[in-house]
């Protein structure tokens, strides 16, 4: 039997394991190495161990409550996170001023000043991506949401812990635990009805803290006895249980109720650490374990900008394998100079005089930051940086990601469906669209060309929910339900509006031809027909008994991925049309014959209606079946297959209101 009281207490090997395990599992997942697909989970597992350690520290025997005491603790705090962590985001703002096309320049502004201030996960749920969408990747400070919920808990912890200081055990676990249980429930609320705001806010994330901080306390002041035999086997049950969740958490829910599993092993293997075994020993205590848990938070800190650089020189994502394995080998190679030259020598200075040239680094450093947010969020500034034709197409992206704040308003449902009004304000609507995000940006496009020509449309869009009122899909039917509930009801409150287009992602939602075919729909017999032509047709016809005239506005061209417009926008910003063109031509890879195929599919449909007609937004980008993602007109595309303001635009101009 051994005694697990006050043993342990200063340094813990053990605990710098648990750090080298949490940020490899976190680069990893970054790096998509090797399939570690729950390596976020390092995170949690960081965030426990802050708990548990800034609990130790401040309810510690010896730690001042004077406010000289208190300022100290706040000062070490400081040396200990500030300077690498300004170091990279100087970089980062002189890599963005360097090559400014390469960001998302109608974000990184903002994400940036939010960064610096250590509140980028107060930003990052209205950032337009989360965490894990495919968007993340092309924002190069998304991981310091995590940071600055740690700087959060530090401002907020120290207050709670002095209120309970002097009381008993009892008091203190109670207190705690009630933090950590309203904080938990918020969590499992969250998780489903906000998950962008569950996954980044401070108040869900505290249950994590609380945990870490419960079995602090009470190591510290109970003295528990175990025999080494469960020691061994509870600890190599909790390393397990971290290593199986590294591979197969889900991502859906968290922090949530499965996020309890590896909290949880994170605060059994710091109890059993407390008196430690053989089974840490072995482990989490090994020579290369404990190295990478030293260098953990500046390998956290660089590794994420790799991901997003490795991204943006590699956009067709050729030689993953290779390039991920020399994306971790330069995180490594960084985090080392990271950790040598910053880190570990500037740490010192939260317990002794700052030596003169620390202070002129740190001020270099601050002037830098400071230099870097006055430039990037004043637009004529920005002008001696960054090209007027990047500049031009920042703007457009701004307004492009503010289209829903300013001219539309969500509907309350399952769906997350918005009527959006564009257009001249004082007339009344002459159009209804309807459909998924391609009818947005026609919306969008409209916005801007309905203004001038005193015009007005009314738009009904559900992002991934195509206009129908029924679907033989199972994963479309909660959309289709709710078109039926709602589509009437909303052509209802517009009469005015007798015409009504209907715009989708056909490319996906009509899947009915296969290479060399051509799918006729014109037979009388719905009985013979695709079941997706059927659903089409019941919408219609649904439109028809309403007595609206209906346009099917086709789908843009669509490219294989969205990677391939990378090369066309580089060479777009800087280079002349002759070197430009030819990289910005869809390619044979992009199967343009199956999409004009798809047309004719719907031009067939049309053609059994008399109040049905195409609108061919082909045929304002193409010759023929010679298609451009940017001419000299402008760069048309956001994405693979949706268009920007300059290319909606074109396409409401040439279609819908007769001139170029």
């Amino acid at each position: 039997m051994t005694s697990t009281k006050n043993q342990r207490l200063g340094y813990r090997p053990d605990i710098e394991g648990l750090r080298g395990l949490a940020v490899a599992f976190v680069v990893l997942f970054h790096f998509n190495l090797p399939g570690v697909a729950g390596g976020f989970i390092g995170v949690d597992i960081f965030f426990v161990l802050s708990g548990f350690l800034m609990t130790q520290i401040v309810l510690g025997r010896q730690f001042d409550w004077s406010l000289h005491g208190v300022g100290r603790f706040y000062r070490k705090r400081f040396w200990r996170i500030a300077p690498a962590y300004y170091v990279v985001l100087a970089a980062l703002a002189l890599l963005f001023l360097s090559y400014p096309s390469e960001f998302l320049l109608y974000d990184f502004p903002v994400s940036f000043l939010y960064a610096s201030l250590f509140s980028y996960n107060i930003y990052a749920p209205s950032s337009g991506a989360g965490y894990f969408d495919i968007a993340a990747i092309e924002k190069p400070v998304l991981h310091l949401w995590s940071l600055g919920v740690e700087v959060q808990f530090y401002l907020l912890w120290p207050l709670l812990l002095f209120i309970i200081s002097k009381r008993s055990l009892l008091f203190k676990v109670s207190v705690i635990g009630s933090v950590a249980l309203v904080s938990f429930i918020s969590a499992v609320i969250l998780a489903v009805h906000d998950p962008e705001v569950a996954y980044f806010s401070i108040l869900t994330r505290l249950w994590q803290f609380c945990v870490g901080g419960l079995i602090a306390i009470v190591s510290q002041e109970k003295d528990v006895r175990q025999s080494s035999i469960s020691s061994n086997l509870v600890s190599a049950f909790g390393i397990l249980t971290l290593a199986v969740c590294a591979f197969y958490a889900p991502q859906a829910g968290w922090p949530g109720f499965v996020a309890l599993v590896p909290t949880l092993a994170t605060a059994v293997l710091l109890w059993q650490g407390v008196a430690g075994n053989k089974v840490t020993a072995y482990s989490l205590e090994l020579s290369p374990v404990r190295a990478l848990g030293r260098i953990s938070y500046s390998l956290y800190l660089v590794h994420w900008p790799i991901v997003v650089l490795m991204h943006i020189m590699d956009p067709m994502r050729e030689s993953l394998f290779v390039r991920a394995h020399m994306g971790v080998a330069l995180s490594l190679l960084l985090a080392c100079l990271l950790y040598w030259l910053v880190e570990k020598p500037f740490r010192v200075c939260g317990r002794q005089p700052v030596p003169v040239h620390k202070r002129w680094l740190t001020a270099m450093t601050a002037l830098t930051v400071l230099f870097s947010l006055v430039v990037i969020n004043n637009s004529q500034l920005l002008r001696a940086f960054i090209p007027d034709n990047v500049l031009e197409m920042t703007l457009q992206l701004q307004q492009d990601h503010s289209f829903e704040e300013d001219h539309c308003r969500q509907l309350s449902g399952p769906q997350r469906t918005f009527t959006c009004d564009v257009g001249f304000e004082e007339a009344k609507p002459s159009l209804f669209v309807w459909g998924d995000s391609h009818a947005r940006v026609l919306g969008l496009g409209m916005s801007e060309a309905f203004e001038a020509a005193k015009l007005r449309a009314v738009v009904f869009q559900t992002p991934a929910c195509g206009p129908y009122l029924y679907n033989y899909k199972n994963s479309a039917a909660k959309c289709a339900h709710f078109n039926r509930e709602t589509v009437g009801r909303q052509l209802g409150r517009f009469p005015e509006a007798k015409t009504v287009v209907i715009a989708a992602r056909w490319h996906s939602l009509l899947n009915l031809t296969r290479a060399g075919e051509e799918t006729d729909v014109s037979a009388a017999q719905s009985s013979i027909l695709p079941a997706e032509v059927v659903h089409l047709e019941e919408s219609l016809q649904f439109l028809g008994r309403l007595g609206k005239s209906v346009v099917i506005a086709t789908q843009v061209p669509e490219a294989v991925s969205p990677q391939r417009l990378k090369p066309c926008r580089i060479l777009y910003l800087y280079r002349d049309r002759e070197v430009y063109e030819p990289a910005c031509k869809f390619r044979e890879m992009d199967d343009l014959d199956r999409q004009f195929r798809l047309d004719r599919t719907l031009q067939m449909v049309a053609d059994k209606y008399d109040f049905v007609e195409l609108a061919d937004l082909k045929s304002v980008l193409c010759e023929g079946q010679n298609c451009q993602m940017a001419d000299a007109g402008g760069f048309y595309y956001v994405d693979n297959n949706h268009l920007s303001v300059t290319g909606a635009s074109k396409v409401v101009r040439e279609l819908f209101l007769g001139s170029p």
